[in-house]
């Protein structure tokens, strides 16, 4: 009930919404970040790791359109089966909201973009062979919109290396984080979402 919640939150229209859901969700994965490293335990022991069959909407659509608002709700999109954990159900949904839908743009977008890396964050190491589906996911968009992949994987590079960026979830890595991300939702969206 209270992961249904924080996904519709996520997925919410509503700025300040989406933030606070993006605030809860950085603080579940950083806790169990923290969890795996101390030794806290197997993946499988963690209900937030527990992964299950989900049928989720591709990013990569007949006839190479990504430009629909709700790309779940196209009748063109590819329907996939993935197995995903609650955390990697929420690492979609962000990842989703950051490159394919509308954005308000402005203060407003810049605040999620900074939310969304503190979440991230933890949550690419803890869901690293679902960051790693979603990346290569990206890439087959960006190459049905034109053959642009190549600016993807440049852009993924740059975000988990970038600046420094190592594996710890502290101040100063947080800061590195949300300067790549937000230089890697400024590349990847123009290509993605160019008509």
């Amino acid at each position: 009930m209270i992961l249904s919640t924080l996904e519709f939150g996520l997925d919410n229209d509503d700025e300040n919404v989406c933030r606070e859901s993006l605030i809860a969700l950085g603080a579940l994965a950083a806790a169990e970040l923290r969890k795996q490293k101390s030794g806290g335990g197997s993946p499988t022991d963690s209900p937030l790791l527990v992964q299950t069959t989900q049928t989720v909407a591709s990013f990569i659509v007949e006839g190479g359109s990504t430009s629909a608002d709700n790309i779940n709700d196209r009748p063109n999109a590819l329907m996939v089966q993935l197995p995903l954990s609650p955390l990697g159900k929420c690492l979609r949904i962000v990842w989703k909201r950051l490159l394919f839908v509308d954005a308000s743009g402005g203060e407003k977008n810049s605040a999620i973009v900074d939310e969304a890396a503190d979440a991230l964050l933890p949550l690419l190491q803890i869901e690293n062979a679902c960051f790693m589906s979603l990346g290569e996911e990206t890439f087959e968009a960006a190459e049905k919109k034109g053959g642009r992949g190549v600016v993807v994987r440049e852009a993924l590079g740059q975000l988990t290396t970038a600046r420094g960026l190592n594996a710890e979830v502290d101040r100063m890595n947080k800061r590195r984080f949300r300067r790549n991300l937000g230089e890697f939702v400024e590349r990847v969206r123009a290509v993605v979402r160019s008509n």
